[in-house]
C-alpha cells in the first residue's frame, strides 16, 4: 500500500507502511509494527471517553482522525502535522504539548468545537489553519511558546471563542 501525506505543503510518499483495520499507519520495514500516524477517520465518532498519550514515534494525525470522538485529553510530543478537522466537535478538554514537541502545522478547524480551555502552542509551530480553534466555547487562554520564531495564524482561527480573554503574542509576528 502506498501512503501519501501532506507535510510543509509537499505531498510525500511513505514507503513500507501499511494501514491496519483501525486506520492506523504502521511501519513494517523491521517486521515489528511501529505506529507513525493515525489515519483518516481512525477514531471518528468513537464514544468512549479516554485520555490519550501518543507514542513518541507518532509523526502525524490525519484529517478527521478523532472527529466527533469522546477523547478528553491528549498529550503530544513528536507529532509534526495535525490534519484538518482532526479533533473537530470532539469532547477534547485538554491538549498537552510536551516541551520538546515538534508540531509545525495545525490544520483547518483541527480543534474547532472542542471543550478546551487553554492552548499553549509548542515551540516549533509554524502555522495554524483556518478556524483551527473556532467555536470553542470554553477557550479562555491562548499562548504562543516564548521561543517560537514565527507563527502564521490564518483566518477565523479563534472565531466565536466567546470566553477567550487572554492572548499572549508578545514579540511575535502575526501573519
Amino acid at each position: 500500500m502506498m501512503v501519501f501525506i501532506l507535510l510543509n505543503n509537499l505531498i510525500q510518499m511513505l514507503h513500507g507502511y501499511e494501514k491496519d483495520s483501525d486506520g492506523l499507519l504502521c511501519n513494517l520495514l523491521d517486521n515489528a509494527p511501529v505506529l507513525i500516524g493515525i489515519g483518516t477517520n481512525a477514531f471518528s465518532n468513537v464514544r468512549t471517553g479516554v485520555n490519550l498519550k501518543l507514542p513518541e514515534n507518532l509523526r502525524f494525525i490525519a484529517d478527521n482522525a478523532f472527529l466527533g470522538s469522546y477523547v478528553k485529553e491528549i498529550t503530544i510530543n513528536n507529532v509534526v502535522h495535525i490534519g484538518n478537522y482532526a479533533f473537530k466537535n470532539s469532547k477534547l478538554e485538554k491538549v498537552n504539548w510536551k516541551s520538546t514537541a515538534t508540531t509545525t502545522h495545525i490544520g483547518t478547524e483541527a480543534f474547532s468545537g472542542t471543550l478546551i480551555t487553554e492552548i499553549v502552542l509548542p515551540q516549533f509551530l509554524q502555522s495554524i489553519g483556518k478556524g483551527a480553534f473556532s467555536n470553542c466555547p470554553n477557550l479562555q487562554n491562548f499562548v504562543v511558546h516564548e521561543n517560537s520564531s514565527e507563527v502564521t495564524i490564518n483566518d477565523y482561527a479563534f472565531y466565536n471563542c466567546l470566553q477567550l480573554n487572554s492572548i499572549d503574542l508578545e514579540y511575535k509576528r502575526v501573519g
